[in-house]
């Protein structure tokens, strides 16, 4: 049987959410689905920011954005290690937190500025915002879409909890819920919003342009390949080595290019993009 979503009363018409850092959020129901820009993953639409996280508890992280060779810890920031959601000037990424261990759904988001490592968070209960929904305590948010630069929409449903792989949780939840046990017929719409950043007085911690002189004091030493862990490129002051399994695959000479808005490598005519490409070990 097909899913209904059924739509109830919001509380709301505008609210505001506000951070001691400075960070300012205005919240408005939205008539209809809005469509935008979309560029998920860890990397920003550019690859000039990567998120980086470190998990210390079951399917909690650590927060932390690196920028080149420069990496900045968020401070008091826990978050899910996946769904993250950039606006197209790669200021923003939204990060959409998700229970992963006890299988309970979206738990929140958390809006980052990556510039400036300020962030605000909008949890589960504000979501909800006071809203009766029985025994439906699994919240899904979905259609996270930038409207424009400082500006998302965001949708969100809620429905009845079920599997968890955890006997006990299930068991508690089989013996709470009765039939509704995994329900996944009976859903009800909890949030149509467009969010915007209305506020942002956070002061940028690093400039994403990076000097000619820097780029060479970064680049020397290994760097292994995201996408092919036993791939690896050295550099030396006047070389550059490729190996691969152990082997080495290719040895020459480079130099840096005239772009200076990412770390371009020339060398015989060609171009070697490796601005997030390749990470330290």
């Amino acid at each position: 049987m097909k899913a209904i979503i059924l739509p109830i009363t919001l509380l709301f018409l505008s609210e505001s959410y506000a951070a001691e850092n400075g960070l300012e959020l205005k919240i408005s129901e939205m008539e209809d689905i809005s469509f935008g820009f979309v560029h998920t993953g860890m990397y920003s639409p550019e690859g000039n920011v990567l998120i980086v996280t470190e998990e210390i508890d079951h399917g909690i992280h650590t927060l932390a954005f690196r920028t080149f060779a420069k990496t900045h810890t968020v401070e008091n920031a826990l978050v899910s290690p996946e769904n993250f959601f950039w606006s197209a000037s790669e200021k923003y990424v939204v990060i959409h937190n998700i229970d992963f261990y006890a299988n309970e759904g979206s738990t929140g988001i958390t809006i980052l500025n990556v510039q400036s490592g300020q962030y605000i968070e909008i949890e589960k209960d504000q979501i909800i915002n006071g809203q009766n929904l029985g025994n439906r305590n699994k919240l899904a948010i979905y259609h996270i879409v930038w409207l424009s630069s400082t500006k998302f929409s965001l949708i969100a449903s809620a429905g009845y909890l079920g599997y968890s792989g955890h006997p006990g949780i299930e068991y508690n939840r089989r013996v709470a819920l009765g039939d509704n046990f995994n329900n996944k017929d009976d859903i009800v719409l909890v949030a149509n919003w467009e969010v915007e950043i209305i506020n942002d007085n956070s002061e940028p911690i690093v400039s994403i342009a990076v000097e000619k002189c820097e780029i060479s004091d970064i680049i020397i030493g290994e760097w292994q390949d995201r996408d092919d862990m036993n791939s690896y490129l050295t550099f030396s002051e006047k070389e550059m080595i490729f190996t691969s399994d152990g082997v080495i695959t290719e040895w020459e000479e480079y130099g840096f290019s005239d772009i200076y808005h990412s770390i371009y490598l020339e060398s015989d005519d060609t171009y070697w993009e490796i601005t997030l490409t390749y990470l330290p070990i």
